[in-house]
């Protein structure tokens, strides 16, 4: 029996996730960026993929908050 589904692995798979994103978009530009490439590097399905976002535009969503927020903090440590 797989192991249940916390909070914290959605969370964690949903940064990986953005991570991946991140990288694919610096290293091949948004045209390249796909769900299907992203579940590639992963190791799941495209459709899986589905179960953490409802489409590519979230995750890019995803990661421009969570890089704002990154910003944000640096700002408020300077």
């Amino acid at each position: 029996m797989p192991d249940a589904l916390t909070e914290k692995k959605i969370a964690d798979f949903r940064q990986k996730i953005c991570d991946t994103a991140v990288r694919q978009l610096a290293e091949h530009g948004i045209d390249n960026l796909s769900m299907r490439s992203l579940a590639k590097e992963l190791g799941y399905s495209a459709t899986a993929l589905y179960s953490y976002f409802r489409n590519k535009d979230d995750i890019l969503a995803a990661a421009r908050t969570e890089a704002f927020n990154r910003l944000a903090d640096a700002t408020e440590t300077a």
